[in-house]
């Protein structure tokens, strides 16, 4: 009997970890997109690379919202329009801060709103209400740092902090507008948990965040030379206080912060590996 009930949790686990590798996969998918814009260009001409990002975003909302309103009776949800016109005002922030000579770095902000709804998705397993809101903006957020060092390694790509600024408004915009719409996951096996933002949470949070930009700003900056190794201090610092938390909060702070910390804490793998191994780094 009671591995019939451990069945379906560990089932669940596996679910859980096949949608992080997903949403982790999905960032190296970004990464090699260029070739198809490039496609794109040649056949359709620059006023289609233009115009899509400005259309994708809204085109996106619209079929959602038909697909919520359809499903109304059987989901009970209410439409949250604040948080839909948050989320569109990032949207539009997001695309008008790109150079316009460059229109296909506005696709980022579509981007990384789908990606910050399958993270949503993800962490809706075992998270709900404003940490699960919190978190996926986070999750996606670190996810496009990752995006910008990979395509610094990419020898056809360069690294940017305006690149880094657009996708976090992306995962904002996207974050916020599911919230409204209230997308999320049924549970099944494993009731997701409505845990409220501690102060200390927030103060993690923003120490996390802060410590990943630290990281990601002098990285940018280091052009085919070594990353200095200090540069990882703020964020290694950060493992120290999570520990903390996990013993505060008796061994698990929660799936949606243990996701967000291990997304942060992989960005201390670049500066060893790409000065160990010599990348090339634009």
């Amino acid at each position: 009997m009671a591995g019939s009930v451990h069945l379906p949790v560990r089932r669940h686990t596996l679910r859980l970890i096949l949608l992080h590798c997903g949403c982790a996969a999905s960032v190296a998918i970004f990464v090699n997109l260029y070739s198809l814009y490039f496609f794109l260009r040649t056949h359709l001409g620059t006023h289609f690379i233009y115009a899509s990002p400005m259309l994708a975003p809204l085109v996106l909302l619209l079929l959602l919202l038909y697909l919520w309103l359809r499903n109304r009776r059987e989901t009970r949800r209410v439409i949250r329009w604040r948080w839909i016109a948050a989320g569109l005002g990032a949207a539009a922030l997001g695309l008008v801060l790109p150079d316009p000579a460059f229109a296909a770095k506005r696709i980022h902000v579509t981007e990384y709103m789908l990606l910050s709804l399958l993270v949503r998705l993800t962490l809706s397993h075992r998270q709900s209400g404003t940490m699960l809101l919190l978190c996926s903006w986070l999750v996606t957020s670190l996810l496009g740092i990752h995006d910008e060092i990979l395509q610094g390694i990419h020898p056809a790509r360069t690294c940017g902090l305006m690149d880094i600024l657009v996708n976090t408004l992306g995962a904002l915009a996207g974050s916020f507008i599911w919230h409204g719409i209230d997308l999320s996951c049924a549970q099944d096996n494993v009731k997701a948990k409505t845990d409220g933002v501690t102060c200390y949470l927030l103060l993690y949070f923003l120490w996390l965040a802060l410590g990943s930009v630290l990281l990601a700003i002098p990285i940018t900056a280091c052009e085919n030379i070594d990353i200095p190794l200090w540069t990882m201090l703020p964020l290694a610092a950060v493992m120290v206080f999570f520990f903390c938390l996990k013993a505060m909060y008796g061994g698990r702070p929660g799936h949606g912060t243990d996701s967000v910390s291990y997304y942060g804490f992989c960005l201390l793998l670049y500066p060893p590996l790409i000065n160990g191994f010599e990348i090339s780094f634009f």
